[in-house]
């Protein structure tokens, strides 16, 4: 199961924790991001297109699976 990006799985993430995960593949707890996330690619992406998504993160509903949020 890939992670939830939805604000139930970034948690407490800020939009420049969100940012900075994109641009540099690090965590706000200064973990370098998993492989499997795209990072190398969207480190191209603009600010207005990060903030374009991180919009888009917070209107989605997290995933419900088991009876449990993830």
């Amino acid at each position: 199961m890939s992670a939830d990006i939805t604000p139930a799985g970034i948690g407490k993430w800020t939009e420049a924790d969100f940012a900075n995960a994109l641009h540099d593949g690090i965590r706000p707890d200064g973990r370098i991001l998993s492989a499997v996330m795209p990072w190398p690619y969207t480190r191209f992406m603009t600010d207005d297109e990060i903030h374009a998504l991180w919009l888009y993160v917070h209107s989605v509903a997290p995933k419900n699976v088991g009876g449990q949020l993830h």
